[in-house]
């Protein structure tokens, strides 16, 4: 009789462990990493599918090493992340949008764009044939100071793109005594916006191309290098530009 009991005790115990659900494991729908060339800083987000995020950033100096670990909730609505109860700590914001292969946070106490290396969420404001050379960065007062009118951000479009080309064209043409490089010689950043008047206006940062892909990440600041380096404000609009400034010498 104990072995019929221990058997009908085995077959009660393997019924119900066959009867409860299997946990689901959560799974990644977007993964994106920076990783700092100049001061050893690397960086990571990983969104989850159960709405939950987990950021990882790693700091290294000569003087220390610091490792820090942040986690929380979010929503996805179409293009922009927002981060509820607490909100982005590391920066201090509530949201993110994903910018042409990029995440970029916004309104937070620093700019931050993290590359996406994995999703199955669809871009649907990516411009596909974006040239490589092009970096975009969304506007925010906090970060950008350089539009003297009440302005809102804008998102390019592709035919924004051809039309920035253009303009930058027609403005080293129209000054090749001060700009000795043609326009494919440059990486472009481009912050874009709209003025009061409803025109696309926008400010680009041409820098020399070198090996570095660092300027997709943070806009240049260069004080000197003569033509290698200059500014100007396109309004696209109206197809004209203005506000032009090329860099002097060392």
């Amino acid at each position: 009789m104990k072995i019929i009991s221990v058997f009908l005790s085995l077959i009660i115990f393997l019924s119900f462990c066959k009867c409860q659900p299997t946990k689901k494991e959560k799974q990644d729908v977007l993964e994106a990493e920076h990783i700092y060339p100049y001061n050893e800083v690397n960086a990571s987000i990983k969104f989850y599918d159960d709405s939950t995020y987990t950021f990882n950033i790693f700091q290294k100096s000569s003087y220390y090493k610091k490792n820090e670990k942040y986690s929380g909730k979010y929503l996805l609505e179409k293009d922009t992340i927002k981060f509820i109860d607490r909100g982005f700590q590391f920066l201090t914001c509530r949201i993110a949008v994903i910018n042409n292969g990029f995440v970029e946070f916004i309104g937070g106490s620093a700019p931050l764009k993290l590359k996406i290396t994995e999703t199955s969420i669809k871009d649907e404001y990516a411009i596909n044939s974006l040239d490589s050379s092009y970096a975009l960065f969304s506007y925010h007062p906090n970060y950008y100071d350089f539009f003297s009118e009440k302005v809102k951000p804008y998102s390019l479009k592709k035919n924004d793109v051809l039309a920035i080309n253009n303009l930058l064209e027609l403005c080293i043409s129209e000054n090749n005594n001060r700009i000795t490089h043609n326009v494919n010689s440059y990486t472009k950043q481009c912050v874009a916006v709209t003025n009061a008047n409803n025109e696309i206006e926008v400010i680009i940062y041409c820098n020399c191309k070198d090996e570095s892909k660092g300027f997709h990440y943070q806009i240049t600041a260069v004080k000197d290098g003569c033509d290698c380096h200059f500014s100007v404000k396109l309004n696209l609009t109206k197809g004209k530009y203005s506000l032009l400034y090329i860099n002097g010498s060392a």
